[in-house]
């Protein structure tokens, strides 16, 4: 009975090994795998910062954009109100030379 008993604990104790190896490397893949889903995510994170930076260039380039429109477009009103008493002028010169020809025929 003796030798049926050191033969089952030897074979409950290569199991317990078995089992505490299988749990170590298990234990060891889930350390792997969360360090590269920590690298996956560091490297989303330094992306986003990448695509923060890019993002907020174009927004100081579109603020430089819309800052020569309004200026173009104020020097184009300008102009436009210049071009307008021009022709202001213009329209009454014509009607002081209109009314001076009614007047020697």
């Amino acid at each position: 009975m003796s030798h049926h008993l050191a033969h089952i604990s030897a074979d409950a104790g290569s199991r317990f090994l078995l089992v505490g190896a299988s749990l170590h490397c298990g234990i060891q893949q889930v350390a792997r795998d969360a360090e590269r889903n920590r690298r996956r995510d560091l490297g989303a994170v330094e992306a986003l910062g990448v695509e923060l930076i890019e993002t907020r260039r174009v927004l100081a380039s579109s603020r430089a954009e819309i800052s020569a429109v309004q200026r173009d477009a104020a020097a184009l009103g300008r102009e436009l109100a210049a071009a307008n008493a021009r022709a202001v002028r213009a329209e009454a010169d014509l009607a002081r030379l209109a009314r001076a020809a009614q007047r020697q025929a």
